[in-house]
């Protein structure tokens, strides 16, 4: 068996993910979006720690449903992907705000 090995070892894709987290939150920007032809109320987060807003949305809301299932016939209360949290009611978002806001 050929094993791979990436040009990053876990180490240093770690000390990366960390120094991402690390960059002080700039702003929300806030934005309405379809998805499944439901209509989303989105954050996305310039700056800030990412993995500390999921864990706290996970807690807060429930774990997040999955964006790539799609034989899913229901859509889901809120989502993350492509570096935004897409949330089903807007009132959930308003929380996300609350919480989140500099």
């Amino acid at each position: 068996m050929v094993s791979y090995k990436s040009g990053l070892s876990n180490q240093t894709l770690q000390r990366l993910i960390d120094d991402l987290n690390r960059s002080p939150l700039q702003e929300l920007v806030l934005a309405e979006r379809l998805y499944r032809t439901a209509k989303f109320y989105t954050v996305e987060p310039v700056g800030g720690n990412w993995t500390n807003m999921e864990i706290w949305c996970t807690k807060t809301f429930g774990p997040a449903d999955d964006v790539w299932d799609f034989k899913m016939l229901n859509v889901g209360r809120w989502y993350k992907n492509d570096r935004r949290f897409w949330f089903r009611n807007e009132a959930d978002r308003t929380v996300f705000v609350m919480r989140w806001s500099i």
